[in-house]
């Protein structure tokens, strides 16, 4: 069985299919390029991309698999993503993806495993989880200089998002909870406040209805919207 990535058109309310693999294949792990002109993902064991609305080819990236996540600079010069390394979990690599076969850069190695990497809205930071024995954790480094490194989360966290004014980062606790802890940039330092939480991410009100996380009869995408205002006081 083939598995395969969709588009949905938001104000239409029409999906599309975007990919077509063949038997046996998968396409998975989507990534939007930030000026939204290329989808890349992960095929088999390569990562690839696709411009949206303009045929069918398929260009590699890079010849490894993505399968734990992949990042892209908001000036669409670099792609942040995962190598399993022998003997030491998964570290990260940095791909220029200007000029066409540059070759890709470690950016992280050591004994832990990092993933799901995430660019700050400036390029000058990068978002990730460091997965260890005792669990996972939110971290921040400096994106050209990984000699800045700072931990986000305190009692675990996954998924880290940036909000566009980079101000905040978001993530999810282990309890499935939306955190959310201030980002202060002071001279090219960071100072990070205390993660609160937002709301349970396990059961939201939607209206008048109730999404919640548990196992449902048939699969389903829910994009809440506009969220951050129904928490103002």
């Amino acid at each position: 069985m083939s598995k395969d990535i969709w588009l949905h058109d938001l104000p239409r309310n029409t999906s599309s299919r975007f990919t077509f693999s063949a038997k046996a294949s998968e396409s998975l792990r989507p990534a939007w390029y930030a000026d939204g002109q290329y989808l890349a993902f992960q095929q088999n064991n390569t990562i690839v991309r696709k411009a949206v609305g303009r045929g069918h080819a398929l260009e590699p990236l890079v010849g490894w698999p993505g399968e734990q996540g992949v990042d892209f600079s908001p000036d669409g010069r670099y792609m942040a993503g995962v190598r399993l390394a022998v003997g030491a979990g998964y570290d990260f690599w940095i791909q220029p993806l200007e000029p066409p076969g540059a070759q890709a850069r470690a950016y992280l190695h050591g004994p832990t495993s990092e993933r799901s990497p995430a660019f700050s809205p400036s390029e000058d930071w990068l978002a990730y989880e460091i997965l260890d024995s005792a669990g996972t954790e939110v971290f921040v480094q400096s994106f050209q200089n990984s000699g800045l490194k700072y931990q986000v989360s305190t009692e675990g966290g996954q998924g880290a998002v940036w909000s566009r004014d980079a101000k905040e980062l978001y993530f999810l606790s282990p309890d499935r909870q939306m955190m959310a802890a201030s980002v202060r940039n002071s001279v090219g330092k960071l100072e990070i406040g205390v993660p609160q939480g937002l709301f349970d991410a396990r059961t939201i009100p939607v209206s008048n209805r109730v999404v919640s996380g548990g196992a449902v009869s048939s699969p389903a995408i829910h994009l809440f919207v506009n969220w951050q205002a129904a928490l103002k006081p």
